[in-house]
């Protein structure tokens, strides 16, 4: 990785990568582009002159710092570290999109900053689930994206905020992890798994789409990843029991409409097949 500097600009690009348009180095510069969907907030998909496409996406603040601060950072720690971890994963053999480059800009509150990486094409594995063209595709989505957040996770790395928004399906079919900022790294496997992160991409459904994650979707996320048959139908109680409180939890706190009791699958798990 490698710095260029810009005056109040300069840029983290990977010893590989080009340098950037000379319009991204004056300050202010924000480029005009589509607005991403799925809950990747500040992320917007641009294209260079030479028709490659890329996604652009600024750092903001989240709860309660947002109010005051919500784009100002004091250091770049946080945008170094997400091009380490995209390093890392891919390096791991975790589908992850190429980074392009970094910026940092010195504003009056601090620095923005923003990161710039290549697009995969594809759409969120929400979007592909929901539109496949077969229950078997969708539930090989699901099972691939369990591939995927398990070897993620076998990698000692801890997503700040894993949910179907935040993976995506690139054109080659495979699932990739998105949005890895704020994200750490510890043990290879420890914690693994990891009920926090996967109650949190169920809970995803319910918050944004009013429904809960079919018991056939959950339990094909859960064969791709726990392939043993007994580990998983031992994870299956513990995340269930998770998943009712955190559900009973926020509809107390912010009073949500009532649904129905939340689908969690018990058990038979089907098998692939199925």
């Amino acid at each position: 990785m490698r710095r260029l500097d810009f005056d109040r600009v300069w840029f983290w690009i990977p010893d590989d990568g080009p340098d950037p348009p000379e319009a991204w180095t004056l300050p202010g510069f924000r480029p005009a582009g589509e607005a991403a969907r799925g809950g990747r907030g500040g992320a917007r998909r641009i294209e260079l002159p030479t028709g490659e496409r890329l996604w652009w996406r600024e750092y903001r603040r989240g709860g309660w710092s947002a109010r005051l601060r919500s784009r100002a950072f004091r250091s770049d720690r946080r945008l170094r570290g997400e091009l380490r971890a995209l390093r890392l994963l891919a390096e791991g053999g975790v589908p992850v999109p190429p980074p392009f480059l970094g910026r940092v800009e010195r504003v009056s509150g601090g620095l923005h900053l923003v990161l710039v990486t290549r697009d995969l094409g594809g759409r969120s594995l929400l979007e592909a689930v929901l539109e496949a063209a077969n229950p078997r595709a969708a539930l090989a989505l699901c099972r691939e994206a369990g591939r995927t957040v398990r070897r993620m996770q076998d990698l000692g790395f801890r997503h700040p905020d894993l949910h179907p928004g935040n993976l995506q399906v690139g054109e080659d079919g495979r699932v990739h992890v998105l949005d890895l900022a704020g994200g750490s790294f510890a043990s290879p496997g420890e914690g693994v798994p990891d009920p926090a992160a996967l109650v949190r991409c169920a809970r995803f459904l319910r918050k944004h789409r009013g429904r809960d994650p079919s018991p056939r979707e959950l339990c094909a996320f859960l064969q791709g990843f726990e392939p043993e048959a007994s580990r998983r139908r031992a994870l299956l109680p513990e995340l269930r029991r998770r998943y009712l409180r955190q559900v009973r939890l926020r509809r107390l706190l912010w009073r949500r409409p009532r649904l129905a009791p939340p689908a969690f699958p018990r058990e038979p798990l089907p098998s692939e097949g199925q």
